[in-house]
């Protein structure tokens, strides 16, 4: 994970965006690019296989680490980012490891790829002596993937934001809480989640989401 402090259409913006082959998502929820897969140890509940999505009821935890991406744009999407160079190449880049940008704040914004990307390297080649900052994440935060038909059900017993897919689709992603965690919540798939809290965290919120699905999946297996 890369964070980047910029004011959008400034001229270091517009040299993120050049590198990272995606434009600055405009406002609170946006996001551009894909998401890269989630590495890591799944939990998994139901009748599914560890690391999948379950069937029916079940609910699925994966939990990892994730490095730094690209820059989103419409709301409720996400994007991807590439090597230092010509846009077409950072596309090229994105759409092979899958990156994404979330929008944090006005001028604030976190890159999201893959392992062994080296964004914050690109990114921070791209800004130059522009005023701004391009600064590596990735020991920061934790990723949970949460997937299942009962995620969202599971989210909505301590998420202070709407989750009804009317007012957060597929792509939305926001900072807010989970209980007493201060986390980003980023809805990749229909039924999946990714939450980001900060790795100090990663226990506690891991633990809260056990004991919070147990509802729908009275003995998860890994758990």
């Amino acid at each position: 994970m890369v964070g980047i402090r910029v004011r959008p259409g400034s001229a270091g913006a517009r040299a993120i965006e050049t590198a990272a082959g995606l434009p600055l998502p405009a406002t609170v929820g946006r996001v551009t690019g894909t998401a890269p897969e989630a590495a890591g140890v799944s939990l998994t509940s139901g009748t599914s296989g560890a690391g999948s999505a379950p069937e029916a009821a079940g609910v699925s935890l994966t939990s990892g680490t994730s490095e730094a991406g690209s820059i989103p744009e419409a709301a409720g999407a996400v994007a991807g980012s590439g090597p230092a160079g010509t846009a077409r190449g950072a596309e090229h880049w994105a759409r092979a490891s899958g990156m994404a940008m979330i929008w944090l704040a006005p001028d604030e914004f976190l890159a999201v790829a893959g392992p062994d990307q080296p964004v914050a390297e690109v990114l921070r080649t791209a800004l130059g002596e522009a005023p701004g900052s391009v600064v590596e994440l990735s020991a920061n935060r934790t990723v949970i993937e949460l997937v299942g038909p009962q995620a969202r059900q599971v989210l909505q017993k301590g998420c202070h934001v709407d989750l009804h897919p009317r007012a957060f689709p597929v792509g939305a992603a926001v900072s807010t809480l989970l209980g007493p965690v201060q986390l980003i919540v980023w809805r990749t798939g229909e039924d999946r989640y990714w939450l980001m809290p900060r790795s100090s965290f990663a226990d506690y919120l891991a633990g809260w989401l056990l004991d919070a699905v147990r509802e729908f999946n009275p003995t998860p297996e890994g758990a």
